[in-house]
């Protein structure tokens, strides 16, 4: 075949399979605030017990190279506790994006990472006036969480690898590699902890789409790890914690 020929045959060939293939499909305002929500909840601070994202408004913008731009206007609600048996009873931290404009886009591995600016630009914060009492209520503020869902992956990408945790003795370490003798803990499959002595438990919920873990009565009642891999998972950003080998 002359070589003329067999150019313009593969670059009709080229031209038919880009305009068959199927384009990647748009996230919706649905799954980005579930994607930011999640990013937001990673960056939670050590002294809130209780995060929630209220969104007033969320634009979604002109997609390039899959890049898909979303103009926000959010608040961001931070509840601490503080230490009532001191009489402190902690505050609360109300952040404003307004009209900030993230980028949701595919990451490494079959999900979606938000890009932006994660911290609220503009927050007011004040003392809490009792126990269990927020300064600021969460009813009082404008706009509403996100729905309580994942987001799915990317269409056409492979679902991320759920990552399971490792049940038995997990061990707590500070800063520099030091071992926290007071804060090892025993996972169980039921769903339940102890401390390594099988007392002072309570109740652990793994969040596999935020990659956390909360846990709930006992011990360590309260406390929420991040960034949750086989390895193990951040419990601040002093402590980390992995199964004990």
């Amino acid at each position: 075949m002359h070589k003329s020929i067999l150019a313009g045959a593969l670059m009709t060939l080229a031209l038919v399979c880009a305009v068959s293939a199927p384009a990647q499909s748009a996230p919706t305002v649905e799954q980005f605030q579930a994607v930011l929500v999640a990013r937001l909840q990673k960056l939670k601070p050590d002294w809130a017990k209780e995060r929630t994202v209220l969104f007033q408004s969320v634009k979604a913008g002109t997609p390039k190279s899959g890049a898909y731009p979303f103009l926000v206007t959010a608040q961001v609600h931070d509840y601490g506790t503080g230490f009532p048996a001191n009489k402190y009873y902690g505050q609360t931290t109300v952040g404003t994006f307004e009209d900030e404009r993230f980028i949701l886009s595919e990451d490494d591995f079959g999900g979606w990472k938000v890009e932006g600016p994660l911290t609220p630009p503009k927050s007011v914060s004040k003392a809490n006036p009792a126990e269990g009492v927020s300064a600021i209520p969460v009813n009082s503020l404008p706009g509403k969480p996100a729905a309580n869902k994942p987001a799915p992956a990317p269409t056409g990408a492979s679902p991320a690898k759920v990552v399971k945790l490792p049940m038995g003795e997990w061990a707590s370490y500070g800063t520099g590699g030091q071992l926290l003798i007071g804060l090892g803990f025993v996972l169980k499959a039921d769903g339940t902890y102890t401390n390594l002595e099988g007392k002072e438990g309570g109740k652990y919920v793994h969040d596999t789409a935020a990659a956390t873990v909360t846990f709930k009565g006992g011990f360590l009642d309260g406390e929420v790890g991040t960034n949750v891999k086989l390895s193990g998972f951040k419990l601040s950003n002093t402590i980390s914690c992995e199964p004990y080998r």
